[in-house]
């Protein structure tokens, strides 16, 4: 938001063509976002290993997330798997809130709400657990 905005008033870039769809895509990805690092972060109390292959894992992610591509570009059978993936959810959100004429067949912000909610919650369950199970495993 910071970046967008200080570009817009530099008159630097452009404005959205709608700019709450953006302002929610945003939302959208720091929920997403805050959800997916807790969740990652409770596991990764339990395992050290964990911790260490997640950044390897996430990876591909910068690439499915359609940075370099659009929903419209792909094949139907890759848009099919690509649907589960709530990033790219977000990057078409904000492609349809930029570009009045794009109207994205996948562009959903309820589906990364929904993902971050669910890991919000496991990561809430979970975290009891793995404190506890953490405190017996260095008792003396």
């Amino acid at each position: 938001l910071l970046v967008f905005g200080l570009l817009i008033l530099l008159d630097l870039a452009v404005a959205p063509d709608d700019a709450k769809i953006v302002l929610w895509a945003f939302v959208t990805l720091f929920l997403l976002s805050s959800a997916m690092g807790r969740l990652v972060a409770v596991i990764g109390m339990m395992s050290d290993s964990w911790a260490r292959a997640f950044p390897i894992l996430l990876r591909p992610f910068f690439w499915i997330s359609g940075i370099f591509y659009t929903a419209i570009e792909l094949p139907k059978s890759i848009l099919a798997s690509l649907w589960y993936n709530p990033l790219f959810h977000v990057t078409e959100a904000v492609r349809s809130g930029y570009f009045a004429s794009y109207n994205s067949p996948i562009g959903l912000t309820v589906y990364p709400v929904v993902c971050a909610a669910v890991m919000f919650l496991l990561s809430l369950a979970l975290e009891p657990q793995i404190t506890r199970q953490g405190r017996e495993r260095f008792r003396l």
